[in-house]
């Protein structure tokens, strides 16, 4: 049996695939596809290889397709896929690949469809090529802020791409993929594979909503909720509120091993949903085999106190430099946390943006002058990835 998760070079993002099942037929399960370029430059060579290797000349099922979340370094390159996908069967009349389910939580999904225009057209207004954004004259939007809302556009296209292919979206959960207020959701994807959902939290959406709400109800009373200026504070609301809590998290399991699979969810939010489902205890350690560390290793979503209470064998962090992304004080918090207990810390890139060769090399060459026992392993330039084989190791 199989249980790996493969970290495909996603530049500053997340692209992930989970393989698992039996060793002559394995699953796949693809975790989000990084932003803009990646699904050309790494996630499509791969699932072509894939497709080599276990279907040939007829579509490579995929089980699922998982959007952690709105931001566009995890969702444009399945954006991308699935848009390529539509394109095949439109010329061809058979796509490449056969995407059975789709996880994902659409803007409009988790403040309602009914509030969704109200920031539709000030989203169609952004122009967006990779990182650079295009904002209209006259609107105070910030980059970041910008950003956010071509990513709602996103998530927009890709229920559609999802409709067009006729891939069942969110089954099981109606509306939301999310936590239960009380006890545990445990989805089954067969061959001994099962995801207890950790986050988002039902309770934490329900307060958003109640949020998104009031803010309707006052910009209604006021007479402004069709204005532009209206338009502009809806979105910075959204940039602060429902990205900070929508975050799909999950708990992986497959013969005897396990991930925990993070997004970008704040630490505390994950420790939060992991209690309620159970899974740890207060003042008690959580143990899994594979922690795919969040937000790419920012020092803003983590503490020491998280690395302390969730322990791993296998560390992975998805990130090139940009943004400073993996914080040398996540490193730190994660090597303190542990001590001098063994482990082994995955990168998908030990160069990038930012000076992060000469920093992971700096920091990296203290920690074995303190006698720090735990192992590095970077993905090979010539790679399309680094893999974690927790069961019998891949070799396709």
């Amino acid at each position: 049996m199989i249980f790996t998760l493969e970290a495909l070079e996603a530049k500053y993002g997340d692209s992930l695939i989970l393989h698992y099942g039996q060793e002559n037929n394995p699953r796949f399960i693809v975790i989000d596809g990084g932003p803009s370029g990646v699904y050309r430059q790494s996630l499509a060579p791969r699932l072509a290889k894939l497709r080599e290797k276990w279907a040939g000349n007829e579509p490579l099922d995929i089980e699922m397709v998982m959007v952690s979340h709105l931001d566009s370094d995890h969702v444009k390159g399945i954006v991308d896929w699935t848009a390529a996908l539509v394109e095949e069967e439109e010329q061809a009349g058979e796509a490449s690949a056969n995407i059975l389910t789709l996880w994902h939580n659409t803007f409009d999904d988790i403040v309602g469809n009914d509030q969704y225009g109200v920031i539709a057209s000030l989203s169609a207004s952004i122009q967006r090529s990779g990182d650079v954004v295009i904002i209209p004259p006259g609107l105070p939007l910030s980059r970041k802020t910008g950003l956010v809302l071509a990513t709602v556009a996103e998530g927009r296209s890709l229920r559609q791409n999802a409709e067009k292919l006729n891939i069942d979206v969110n089954p099981k959960f109606g509306r939301l993929v999310m936590a239960p207020k009380s006890g545990k959701k445990i989805v089954h994807w067969g061959d001994g594979l099962k995801f207890t959902v950790v986050s988002p939290s039902a309770a934490r959406l329900a307060v958003l909503q109640v949020e998104w709400d009031k803010k309707i109800k006052e910009l209604k009373k006021k007479g402004k909720l069709n204005t532009a200026e209206s338009q502009v504070e809806l979105a910075d609301y959204l940039d602060k509120s429902p990205y900070n809590l929508s975050s799909i998290v999950v708990l992986a399991e497959c013969g005897g091993k396990r991930m925990l699979l993070t997004g970008d969810a704040r630490g505390d939010f994950i420790l939060e949903g992991l209690q309620a489902a159970g899974l740890v205890h207060p003042g008690a350690k959580c143990r899994v085999d594979l922690l795919k560390i969040q937000h790419h290793g920012s020092a803003h979503d983590t503490t020491q106190e998280f690395f302390e209470t969730v322990v791993a064998d296998h560390y992975v962090i998805s990130a090139n430099g940009k943004y400073g992304n993996p914080d040398t004080p996540t490193l730190q918090m994660l090597s303190d946390a542990r001590g001098n207990e063994e482990f082994t810390l995955y990168l998908t890139n030990k160069d990038g943006e930012n000076g992060l060769g000469s920093r992971l090399a700096g920091f990296f060459k203290k920690e074995k002058a303190k006698g720090k026992k735990y192992k590095v392993v970077c993905r090979e330039d010539s790679a399309l990835s680094v893999r974690v084989d927790l069961l019998k190791a891949v070799n396709y």
